[in-house]
């Protein structure tokens, strides 16, 4: 009987250090995961998120009420984000009929702090075009957070249906979320 239980705490105090090791990995795994977790969620509590504030209106009225073709276009944006978006800039289409009237980006990003409004306009690639002019709105934006992380938000804005979709990313833009190129694109899109 001595032999056995002997034999038992020996194999029991051979295995002891496999099973620390066993142990202290468990518990590494689970503290990396715990600061995992707690990373992202303090970077979700600083992420902002950049959304149109209201559809510009469809048309703007000239002198003699009659819509006015503009090559400028002032969109205003809201970050429903918990952080700043800084360096926000973009490009939009104004379509009609599913034509290109016009094709602009921002000149100038502006910085919009969280749970704000602010403006930002886009300028017609060609002034001979109309932004405010369309039928549907497309914009595209890119911005960062305060650790330099890049975001995306997509709006297609129909008025005459009153419809507004909107896709928001994190990191490079997809291509097909891309829109016509009237030149080089502004955004961070992904390689082909």
């Amino acid at each position: 009987m001595e032999t056995v239980l002997g034999d038992t705490f020996g194999a029991l105090k051979d295995a002891a250090p496999a099973l620390a090791v066993g142990v202290a990995l468990l518990a590494l795994y689970l503290s990396s995961r715990q600061v995992r977790l707690s990373r992202q969620a303090l970077e979700a509590s600083h992420r902002p998120v950049v959304v149109a504030a209201e559809a510009p209106d469809r048309f703007q009225l000239g002198p003699n009420r009659q819509p006015k073709a503009e090559p400028n276009l002032d969109f205003e944006i809201r970050n429903i984000g918990k952080g700043p978006a800084i360096n926000v800039r973009g490009q939009c289409a104004a379509l009609l009929g599913g034509v290109a009237w016009g094709i602009g980006q921002t000149p100038h990003p502006v910085n919009v702090a969280a749970d704000s409004d602010s403006v930002i306009t886009f300028v017609a690639d060609d002034q001979g075009q109309s932004l405010t002019l369309y039928s549907t709105l497309e914009a595209r934006f890119a911005y960062e957070d305060l650790a330099g992380q890049t975001f995306w938000s997509t709006m297609t804005l129909t008025p005459s249906n009153q419809s507004y979709w909107c896709w928001i990313g994190r990191g490079r833009m997809p291509k097909e979320l891309r829109l016509l190129e009237s030149g080089p694109p502004p955004l961070p899109v992904e390689d082909e």
